[in-house]
Order: structure tokens, then C-alpha cells, then sequence
């Protein structure tokens, strides 16, 4: 799965307004969203196994 595709899943189960975007964070870093979420996951979970990951919404256009 893709970051892309990780966003668009979180927006529709966050019932997210279609006039806002969702941002997600890894390490206070935007990752790409063609990156794959099991990429991420090697590359920066933490000591207990978890991949901690911030989000914010910012209005848009549209």
C-alpha cells in the first residue's frame, strides 16, 4: 500500500470534508505518497515495533 493510498483510506474512515487535505507525518517529514507504507515501516519504526506517525488537516481550495 502507498502513502497515497494510506491518506485516502484515513480521510474516508476520519469522515474528513471534502474541502480539507490530510497531511501525514513520519519523524516530522512528509513522506512521499507514492512511497510504500512497508518501506516506511523498516526504515523508521520505533524499538517496540510501532510506526508512529503524525496528521493534520488543512483547508483547500475546490
Amino acid at each position: 500500500m502507498t502513502v497515497g493510498h494510506f491518506i485516502h483510506m484515513l480521510s474516508n474512515r476520519l469522515h474528513l470534508d471534502p474541502s480539507k487535505s490530510l497531511f501525514v507525518f513520519v519523524h516530522n517529514t512528509l513522506p512521499q505518497t507514492a512511497s510504500c507504507m512497508d518501506s516506511l515501516y523498516n526504515t523508521f519504526k520505533e524499538g517496540d515495533g510501532f510506526l508512529y506517525m503524525t496528521y493534520s488537516t488543512e483547508k483547500t481550495f475546490g
